[in-house]
């Protein structure tokens, strides 16, 4: 099995419970509901770049340019009425530990990455569910927007040729740590009518 099936299948379970939890798709989600989890992706995806930006591999500093979407997230938070102090508040998620080994910050890498295909789907009903102007409060869904599907073939193909047979297992260790670790942090996070699905 190639590392990319291996990714996919091995993170399966965990990629539709955090699917569930969040329910992002939900045709009730409100304002609140919303703005309380673009607040807790912020908490997530920011100390991941820190992360991602300070193990990266020296080969693979071209990979991260322009994928990262922290200041995404602070924009998106700032049009739904964010102050810049209130997103200084927000609570951080500790930086994850596996990514200083090469595997780990790819599997992890893989996971953040591979959002952006979702979020194709998932912006455009965010924004008719709330009635947001497109790209204002849900650019963070919108991903790499008419360069995602190529972003991600670029990434697919680094990926491939980057990691050696005897490093697959922990690749998809920190695959499946990434989403189980999110899914975690929403439930710390966040209160608890709002950590799980309505």
């Amino acid at each position: 099995m190639d590392l990319l099936a291996s990714l996919r299948e091995g993170t399966a379970v965990e990629h539709q419970a955090l699917e569930d939890q969040l329910d992002l798709m939900n045709p009730a989600l409100d304002h609140e509901r919303y703005r309380l989890l673009l607040s807790g992706f912020l908490g997530f995806v920011e100390p991941y770049e820190r992360a991602l930006q300070r193990w990266c591999p020296e080969p693979q500093r071209d990979l991260i340019d322009g994928r990262l979407k922290t200041a995404t997230l602070v924009a998106d938070l700032q049009a739904l009425g964010f102050s810049g102090e209130q997103i200084d508040a927000l609570p951080r998620d500790a930086e994850p530990g596996d990514m200083h080994e090469r595997a780990g910050w790819f599997g992890r890498f893989y996971v953040m990455e591979g959002s952006t295909l979702g979020g194709r789907v998932i912006g455009p009903h965010v924004a008719k569910t709330l009635g947001l102007q497109d790209g204002v409060g849900n650019a963070y869904f919108l991903g790499h927007g008419a360069r995602t599907g190529s972003m991600w073939k670029a990434f697919r193909e680094r990926l491939q040729n980057s990691l050696e047979p005897a490093e697959h297992e922990a690749a998809v260790a920190a695959a499946r740590a990434c989403f189980s670790g999110l899914g975690h942090w929403f439930e710390r996070a966040l209160p608890a009518s709002v950590a799980s699905a309505p």
